[in-house]
């Protein structure tokens, strides 16, 4: 390459770092600009709808005041609490009284997954993976039943998958028109030989 060439690509490159400077530099102009109307309107909002800190500190967190009462209320070992178990077309299948909560089979006492640490065969370091652990009772996979309850007689019930229910810590009484009925006075149609009642 002669230096006239070299002199050239040069001036080149200089001048497309020039461009990339101007059009950043643009381009940053355009963002912080941006910027300060966001930050202009934010603190104008701010100053004409401020935020209701001191009304929040004295009677506020009302979401958060229900949920300690939940919490509380979830772990009281004493409680006595109900349970509505429901098809999916709304009718009732039981009714119980339970102690303590309905709870998911599926939570673990233990942890739910392992690291597993070892070396690659061929001596290139070592590797961290990140496994499924057992159980608590020692197996894979989901425990059977998507909630469980024990009820005030201590009989242990799961509700399997598909079943709704309710849980309250008041009885709802909730009732429901069966879906198959039988007049038990009802005469049959036909006799035990297939003929009509009253035929020939």
């Amino acid at each position: 390459m002669t230096r006239r060439t070299r002199v050239a690509v040069v001036l080149l490159a200089a001048g497309a770092l020039a461009l990339a400077g101007c059009s950043t530099t643009s381009n940053d102009s355009a963002q912080q600009a941006a910027q300060s109307t966001t930050e202009q309107l934010s603190t104008t909002a701010q100053h004409a709808v401020p935020y209701p800190l001191s009304q929040m500190e004295t009677g506020g967190f009302l979401e958060r005041t229900e949920l300690k009462e939940h919490l509380l209320r979830q772990n009281d070992k004493n409680a006595i609490r109900y349970i509505v178990l429901l098809t999916q077309m709304a009718q009732v299948i039981a009714q119980y009284t339970i102690s303590g909560m309905v709870f998911d089979p599926n939570s673990q006492l233990t942890n739910t997954q392992n690291i597993e640490t070892g070396g690659y065969g061929n001596g290139n370091g070592y590797y961290n993976d990140v496994v499924d652990s057992t159980g608590d009772n020692g197996t894979w996979g989901p425990e059977a039943g998507a909630a469980a309850f024990f009820t005030t007689a201590g009989v242990e019930i799961q509700v399997p998958q598909g079943v709704n229910w309710v849980e309250s810590d008041s009885p709802l009484n909730i009732t429901s028109t069966p879906l198959v009925t039988l007049n038990a006075n009802a005469a049959p149609s036909t006799n035990h030989g297939g003929m009509p009642v009253g035929g020939h």
